[in-house]
């Protein structure tokens, strides 16, 4: 799929990117020798084993495996196509892609299941719309909305619509402009056994609300009902354009009215988030029938350095509150501030900004608790800390959460208030934190056994072929592979392979390991040279070129051996040609001046 976009495009947003920069925007990475490092955001783990090299420009999991340039992780992580990552690279950098070509080579690709998906969202948010608009049965979606304090101007803002009531409107209205396999794959139908397979329209009698993403692309709905019943809300099933634990409800609205939001509110509800933009409180978004996520977190904490968690007062509330303080936990920084803001007894954000009004909310926020407030609110909440056993339990449970956060500093400040609570000598508590935070980071034998294969303290070069050690060693060290010549005539797919690499590297003296790797991204070699990309080799400069240099040569020769083999075999059968009975005596000449016969 690259090559139909102009490799130079690719190379320059490539070279333009610093994937650091990139990836830490996403994840908090932190600087160990001349790599960073982090907790792989693909796949749980309590050791990080995520590595970013600045040098190469790629990142690598020694855990799940994972890896490749600055487009590989915006695809990987953000669940983007190959053209959707390089459209938001070039947005992210301020250039601009050259749409003929850009448009013409997403039109040539085969259309992915992602793209009907996205078209069959995309039309069923006009149809519920315009039935809003124009269905008889609209006008008690209306009156609620009315009666909610929304005007048209906001609903138009947020795109909602009405989905109304029967069960095939909206795969009558698509019949002839998406398949029901689409429909069905866009968690806009439901599928129930009754004798013969049925097949319904998801939401049916609701107000709808099209849930989008970072780039303006419906990729879901929400969809409350305005009777009773139940439930309340429903949303749409995973699919393979939605995530929820990824997404929040009213973010791209956000970026469109605040450009630089100096804090953003996470609310529970579709409608709290509508709600607040009616009474011009824009900077908000809302959880999709999910607790908050650390993913959330890592993706608002690049947009803003201030989150307040917004939650319900009641007990649920105080409930859903503790689930985000524990989440946030391994994400908490001293550049990043968390407060956690309580509404009264019985009230939510919508409720409570209809009732009081924008600025009494606004000084709501102002009394929000900090991170440190509420952690420590929440760790005391049922002790009586004039009895030894609940000293003894706050110890231990502030251990647990405390071994959690990943900064020293953050953690140091805590463990300080932590002991003050507790009457405890600080630095006797903080000894106990660092013997627990040892005894969490010392491995089992098996588990250290495995450390070691994804980890290697020696050189992989010692466990790698001779036509993988070149590769590893070209495709990590282009610059000390400029002047290295290949006179390699072995037709194997490897030999073709190192032969590309080291021309491609001649005519482009500049190429960074993330730029080579791109050239063969659309190709079945792709998965193996990002492994020996990420291969610790540990060794100099000097003596990666010596080795680099024992190993073209001894490829060389054992060209030269097969093709002698080759021919020799003819020679037996009388099948030698006298160009290839001259061909034979060169090379037999040529390995016997060099000594390897």
């Amino acid at each position: 799929m690259s090559n139909k976009i102009p490799q130079a495009v690719i190379d320059q947003l490539l070279s333009r990117t610093d994937i650091v920069d990139l990836i830490d925007g996403y994840v908090p990475l932190k600087k160990m020798g001349a790599n960073y490092k982090a907790c792989c955001p693909f796949h749980e783990e309590n050791s990080p084993s995520f590595v970013v090299s600045p040098q190469k420009q790629i990142y690598h999991c020694f855990g799940c495996g994972v890896g490749g340039n600055a487009l590989s992780f915006l695809m990987s992580y953000d669940n983007l196509s190959f053209f959707e990552s390089l459209e938001l690279l070039a947005k992210q950098l301020g250039l601009t892609l050259p749409k003929q070509e850009f448009h013409k080579a997403k039109s040539e690709h085969k259309q992915k299941a992602s793209d009907d998906i996205q078209l069959a969202l995309s039309l069923a948010k006009q149809f519920y719309q315009t039935q809003l608009r124009e269905h008889p049965l609209a006008q008690k979606a209306k009156e609620y909305l009315i009666k909610r304090g929304l005007t048209g101007k906001i609903a138009q803002k947020f795109q909602l619509g009405f989905a109304p009531p029967g069960w095939d409107n909206l795969i009558k209205y698509l019949a002839t402009k998406c398949s029901l396999k689409s429909l069905k794959e866009a968690g806009l139908t439901s599928t129930q056994q009754q004798g013969s397979q049925h097949t319904y329209d998801r939401f049916r009698d609701r107000i709808m609300f099209p849930i989008k993403n970072r780039q303006g692309k419906i990729i879901a709905f929400g969809g409350r009902i305005i009777d009773a019943g139940e439930p309340k809300y429903l949303n749409s099933p995973e699919t393979e354009v939605f995530h929820k634990s990824n997404e929040l409800y009213g973010l791209y609205e956000l970026t469109q009215t605040v450009r630089q939001p100096d804090y953003i509110i996470i609310v529970e509800g579709y409608m709290d988030v509508v709600a607040l933009a009616q009474h011009n409180i824009h900077q908000v978004v809302g959880t999709l029938g999910t607790a908050t996520t650390a993913q959330h977190l890592q993706l608002l904490m690049r947009y803003t350095d201030k989150i307040i968690f917004c939650f319900d007062g009641d007990a649920a509330g105080r409930k859903a509150a503790a689930r985000a303080l524990e989440t946030a936990l391994p994400l908490v920084r001293p550049e990043k501030t968390l407060r956690f803001m309580f509404l009264p007894q019985g009230e939510d954000p919508d409720s409570f900004v209809r009732q009081q009004g924008t600025k009494t909310f606004i000084n709501q926020l102002d009394q929000a608790l900090s991170f440190s407030e509420f952690f420590l609110q929440r760790l005391t909440a049922e002790l009586d800390l004039n009895l030894t056993d609940d000293k003894a339990k706050l110890i231990s449970i502030a251990t647990n959460h405390l071994k959690q956060i990943s900064n020293s500093q953050l953690r140091q400040i805590l463990a300080q208030e932590v002991a003050n609570k507790a009457r405890l000598p600080y630095q006797q508590f903080l000894q106990t934190l660092d013997s627990s935070i040892n005894d969490s980071n010392s491995l089992s034998p098996h588990y250290k056994r495995k450390q070691q294969n994804s980890h290697p303290t020696t050189s992989a070069l010692n466990q790698l072929s001779t036509l993988q050690k070149a590769i590893a060693i070209v495709l990590q060290y282009p610059q000390h592979s400029i002047d290295t010549t290949s006179n390699l005539s072995g037709q194997t797919l490897g030999h073709k392979l190192l032969k590309s690499l080291l021309e491609i590297i001649q005519q482009e003296p500049q190429i960074t390991t993330a730029m080579l790797l791109e050239k063969w991204r659309d190709k079945d070699e792709f998965k193996h040279l990002v492994k020996l990309s990420n291969l610790p080799l540990l060794i100099n400069e000097e003596g990666l070129k010596k080795e680099l240099l024992d190993a073209m040569t001894k490829l060389s020769l054992e060209n030269i051996e097969q093709r002698v083999e080759e021919l020799m075999t003819k020679a037996k059968k009388k099948q030698m040609s006298q160009d290839e009975r001259q061909e034979l005596n060169d090379l037999l000449r040529r390995n016997t001046n060099t000594g390897s016969i």
